[in-house]
């Protein structure tokens, strides 16, 4: 997820986004950056990135 964070932010750095339409476009070719990494990764590794396992939250 800090992927996504990331480049979402990145992304609105650089467009000096302003206002709520230009974020959200910008947290969503963000969303897709990261979400193609991550298929890529799977597919050269050969393993799942994201499980059920790694992707639980515990509350406190």
């Amino acid at each position: 997820m800090q992927q996504v964070d990331f480049t979402g932010t990145e992304i609105s750095v650089r467009r000096d986004t302003q206002g709520f339409k230009e974020k959200k476009e910008a947290a969503k070719s963000g969303g897709a950056i990261a979400g193609n990494a991550r298929k890529e990764l799977e597919e050269k590794s050969g393993r799942k990135v994201v499980s059920f396992l790694n992707s639980t939250i515990e509350e406190k």
